[in-house]
């Protein structure tokens, strides 16, 4: 069974649920497709973030209540005791990772630089972003290219999502962007006539193995969550949502 919670909203039919038998899990709600879909309410309908908690919640025998926060907050969330999970995250993306408990790694984010296609395609980083105008996710932190804006070597831009990150690359207003697989073909599958607009590097920007941040404040057991995600990935599960949504296996 799935319920939803949106912000303090929680249906009736999660509410009659006793805390320990729902798994409460913390929605990045910046994420756009691959990652969640949204209804006109909010509430969170499909995506590959809502399949892997399902099955989640599947192999732990217990209900889902899915709460969208932004990604700060989702992790206030967790610190607070106000939800119990939050996946496809990072201890290098958390402000507090040593209060968070973590899962065994599960999917995979790789980032890749995105062009104009009339332009040269950058394979060398951080070398090839120099005297560059990089349209980046505002808020994220990009260790290996900060030295670059540190030294006023290149230019941050910051942008709110990644079709923001197109329309500025196409109008001019930046010369590269950074992303991940998942949420630049999210933007083709929906502007599928604007693949030939753009190239992307082969060489991968960052390759990351995320994890799943557990709130050291919940009844979830690491090695029940842990067990579950191991058989996902042995049986084959983990790589079928992935490559179902775009995202590379490494």
């Amino acid at each position: 069974m799935a319920c939803v919670l949106s912000m303090l909203f929680i249906s009736q039919e999660c509410s009659s649920a006793p805390a320990r038998d729902l798994l409460r899990v913390a929605v990045d709600e910046t994420l756009d497709y691959p990652f969640t879909v949204f209804d006109g309410k909010h509430k969170l309908t499909g995506g590959l973030l809502k399949d892997f908690s399902d099955q989640l919640a599947g192999q732990l025998k217990t209900s889902v209540v899915y709460m969208p926060l932004s990604r700060r907050r989702a992790e206030a969330s967790l610190l607070n005791n106000e939800s119990d999970i939050l996946c496809y995250f990072s201890p290098r993306w958390s402000e507090k990772p040593e209060k968070l408990i973590w899962t065994v790694p599960n999917l995979v984010q790789i980032e890749r630089a995105v062009v104009r296609s009339d332009n040269g395609v950058p394979e060398n980083f951080p070398q090839d972003l120099k005297n560059k105008r990089v349209a980046l996710q505002l808020g994220y932190h990009y260790a290996l290219i900060q030295p670059l804006f540190d030294k006023s070597l290149s230019w941050r831009i910051d942008q709110t999502d990644v079709p923001s990150m197109f329309k500025l690359l196409e109008i001019g207003g930046a010369d590269v962007f950074i992303s991940s697989e998942g949420q630049i073909e999210g933007f083709f599958k929906n502007h599928p006539e604007k693949r030939a607009q753009f190239a992307f590097s082969r060489t991968a920007f960052s390759i990351v193995h995320t994890q799943c941040a557990i709130s050291s404040g919940s009844h979830l057991n690491i090695a029940s969550i842990n067990k579950a995600i191991i058989q996902m990935r042995e049986s084959g599960e983990l790589e079928r949502m992935s490559r179902q949504y775009g995202l590379g296996i490494r």
